[in-house]
C-alpha cells in the first residue's frame, strides 16, 4: 500500500472521528440547554404555587377587613351583628372571599403543572437528543471505518 492510500485511509478514520466527536459535542450542549429549561420551568412552577398562596391570603385578609367594615357599620346602626341578614351578609361575604382564595389557588396550580409537564417533557427530550446523538456518532465511527477499509481495498488492487 502507497503513501496516498495510508493517506486516504488514515483521512478516513480522522473524518469518521472528527464527526463523531462534533455530533456527541452537538448533542450534549443541546441536551444541556433542554435540562437548563427544565429547571427554569420547574422554578417557574413554585414560583406560580407561591404568587398562589400570596393572593389567597391577600384576598381572605382583604375579606376580615371588609367583614369588620361591615360589623362597624351594623353596630353603627344599631343593628345586632350576631344574627339576622348582618350575620348572613357577613357569611356571605366570607363565603365568597374563600371561594375567590380558593379559585386563585386552582389557577395557581394549573399554572404551575402546565410548567411542571413542560418540564417533565424537556427532561425527556434531552435524554432522546444525548440518545440521537450518540447514535450519530456511533455512525460516523462506523461510516469512516467503512470508508478506511474501502479505500485500502481500493489502493491495494
Amino acid at each position: 500500500m502507497g503513501a496516498a492510500a495510508a493517506a486516504m485511509v488514515g483521512l478516513n478514520v480522522l473524518q469518521g472521528t472528527a464527526n463523531a466527536s462534533m455530533q456527541k459535542a452537538q448533542a450534549k450542549y443541546q441536551a444541556s440547554q433542554m435540562n437548563q429549561n427544565a429547571k427554569l420551568a420547574n422554578m417557574q412552577a413554585e414560583d406560580s404555587l407561591r404568587r398562589g398562596e400570596e393572593q389567597a391570603y391577600q384576598i381572605r385578609k382583604q375579606s376580615k377587613s371588609l367583614i369588620g367594615s361591615q360589623r362597624a357599620s351594623y353596630a353603627a346602626q344599631g343593628i345586632d351583628v350576631s344574627s339576622g341578614s348582618a350575620l348572613d351578609v357577613q357569611g356571605d361575604t366570607a363565603a365568597l372571599a374563600e371561594l375567590d382564595a380558593l379559585t386563585i389557588k386552582n389557577n395557581a396550580f394549573k399554572e404551575a403543572m402546565g410548567y411542571k409537564i413542560q418540564a417533565s417533557q424537556l427532561k425527556s427530550n434531552a435524554k432522546a437528543v444525548k440518545s440521537f446523538g450518540q447514535m450519530q456518532s456511533n455512525l460516523s465511527l462506523l461510516g469512516g471505518g467503512i470508508g478506511a477499509v474501502g479505500s485500502y481495498y481500493q489502493y491495494k488492487q
